[in-house]
C-alpha cells in the first residue's frame, strides 16, 4: 500500500492497515521541492510540494518522517525520524529516572530499527524503568506521533509488510483513538493564531497578575521553563500530559495577554543569519573507516575543485570529538563502519543541539530501501547511493549548504 496524502488522508490508511490486520511499518515522509512524478519504490527521487509542520515564520520547509509499527492492525510503536532518544529523555524526567539512555551500552542496537525503542528495552532489561512506565511512554510517544500526523496536509506514504517490530509492550487500536485524536484536532484549530505550533516555548509577560491566579509553585516552575525556551512539546513530556492538554490550559492566560508563545529563533533576521555565514569557507567532513576507500576519495575530489574544504574522518570515535571542532556545514557519513556505525553517529549528533538540524547525508549501496529507512529514522537529512557522481553530490551539497 502507498500513496500521497495529498489523494487520501492519513486516518484513512490507519483505518485500513487496522481493518486489513496489517503487520509492518507505515513510511510516512514529506519534503521540500517541486512536485514531480512520484515512484514510492525509488525513494530517493521523490519530491513534493509540502506543508510541514514547521513554524509559519520560517521561510523553508524541511524534509520529515515518521514511522509507525503495527502487529495484526494494532499500533504497538511510533516515532518521529528527526527525535532521537531526546524524547526518551524528556519521558524518563517525568519519571525521576535519573540515569541517561545515552549513558547505557546498548546490546539491541541490531535488533531495533530505533534507537529510542533498543533504550526503552535496555532500561527495562536492567530494572531501571517499570513495564508499566515502559508502556506509558510507548502510548503517549505513539499519541504524540499520531496528532504530528493527523496536521499533515501533503507528504507520501508506503506500507511495508515485511518490517517486524518485536518483541512489544503493548498495543494500541487506532478506532479507539481516533475519535479523541479528532476532537483534540478540532480545539487545536480553534486557538490558531494564539496558539499555532507544539515548538513554540512559553514568554511570561506579567507574572504579578499570573500569581493572582496560580500557585507561587506552578509560577515558578513557569519561569524556569520560559527562560530555558521549553516547548510545548516538551513541556507535556515533563508533566506526562498531551501537548493538546498543555496548550489548552495555557490558552485562557494568552488570551489575556499574560502568557505570549514564541519560536526559539525569533528575532534573528535572515539578513544576520546570512551575514554570519558570508565569508565562511564551507566545511564537509567524510565519514568512513577508510580515508581512502573509493567514494571517500571521489568525494574529496569533487568538493575540492569546487571550492569546499574537504575533510575525511576515518576513526568514528576520534570523528565525534573532530567534528565538534570542526563545526562542519555538512557531513556525508558511510553507514557500514565497524565499530560504531554511521546510523548510530547520526543519532549521536542529533542529541546535540549544535548538530540538530546539521545537514548529514548517508551513502549506501543502490536499491536499500529499507536502509534509507533507517537513516531517515536515526536524523539523515538525506541520502545519495554509491557510486558518487559529481552531479549528484554537488546537487545535494548546493541543496543543504
Amino acid at each position: 500500500m502507498q500513496g500521497n496524502l495529498y489523494e487520501v488522508d492519513i486516518g484513512s490508511v490507519l483505518e485500513l492497515i487496522e481493518l486489513w490486520q496489517g503487520t509492518g511499518l507505515l513510511y510516512v515522509e514529506t519534503s521540500s521541492g517541486s512536485n514531480s512524478s512520484s515512484n514510492i519504490n525509488d525513494i530517493n527521487c521523490y519530491a513534493s510540494e509540502v506543508k510541514t509542520l514547521v513554524p509559519t515564520n520560517t521561510s523553508e520547509c524541511k524534509p520529515k518522517a515518521w514511522l509507525t509499527f503495527f502487529h495484526n492492525g494494532q499500533i504497538i510503536y511510533a516515532f518521529d525520524s528527526a527525535t532521537g532518544i531526546s524524547r526518551l529523555e524528556d519521558y524518563l524526567f517525568h519519571y525521576r529516572i535519573p540515569e541517561k539512555p545515552s549513558q547505557i551500552k546498548l546490546t539491541y542496537k541490531s535488533t531495533f530499527i530505533s534507537a529510542e525503542y533498543a533504550y526503552l528495552w535496555e532500561l527495562l532489561d536492567k530494572n531501571l524503568l517499570k513495564t508499566q512506565q515502559a508502556r506509558s511512554i510507548v502510548c503517549a510517544s505513539v499519541y504524540e506521533t499520531l496528532f504530528d500526523l493527523f496536521r499533515l496536509h501533503q507528504g507520501r506514504f508506503f506500507f511495508e509488510t515485511n518490517t517486524l517490530l518485536a518483541p512489544n509492550l503493548t498495543t494500541l487500536r487506532f478506532s479507539l483513538v481516533k475519535n479523541d485524536l479528532m476532537r483534540q484536532l478540532l480545539t487545536w484549530r480553534l486557538m490558531y493564531p494564539y496558539i499555532d505550533s507544539p515548538e513554540q516555548f512559553l514568554v511570561l509577560n506579567d507574572t504579578i497578575k499570573l500569581g493572582s491566579k496560580l500557585p507561587k509553585s506552578t509560577i515558578k516552575k513557569l519561569q524556569y521553563w520560559s527562560e530555558d525556551k521549553t516547548s510545548l512539546r516538551r513541556l507535556a513530556r515533563f508533566i506526562n500530559k498531551s501537548v493538546f492538554s498543555v496548550a489548552k490550559a495555557i490558552y485562557p492566560y494568552v488570551l489575556e495577554g499574560l502568557v505570549k508563545l514564541k519560536y526559539p529563533n525569533v528575532g534573528v533576521s535572515e539578513a544576520e543569519l546570512k551575514s554570519e555565514t558570508k565569508n565562511k569557507r564551507a566545511s564537509i567532513v567524510c565519514i568512513n573507516s577508510e580515508t581512502d576507500s573509493t567514494w571517500t576519495k571521489t568525494a574529496l575530489s569533487i568538493l575540492t575543485k569546487e571550492n569546499y574544504e574537504a575533510i575525511a574522518l576515518k576513526n568514528p570515535h576520534e570523528a565525534l570529538g573532530q567534528i565538534f571542532k570542526i563545526q562542519p556545514s555538512l557531513i556525508l557519513c558511510d553507514p557500514d563502519i565497524p565499530a560504531l556505525n554511521g546510523y548510530e553517529i547520526c543519532a549521536m549528533l542529533r542529541h546535540s543541539s549544535k548538530f540538530s538540524n546539521l545537514p548529514i547525508i548517508m551513502l549506501l549501496t543502490k536499491n536499500e530501501d529499507f536502509n534509507y529507512i533507517k537513516a531517515k529514522a536515526c536524523g539523515a537529512t538525506d541520502c545519495l547511493t554509491k557510486p558518487l557522481s559529481s552531479m549528484e553530490l554537488m546537487s545535494k551539497v548546493r541543496k543543504y549548504v
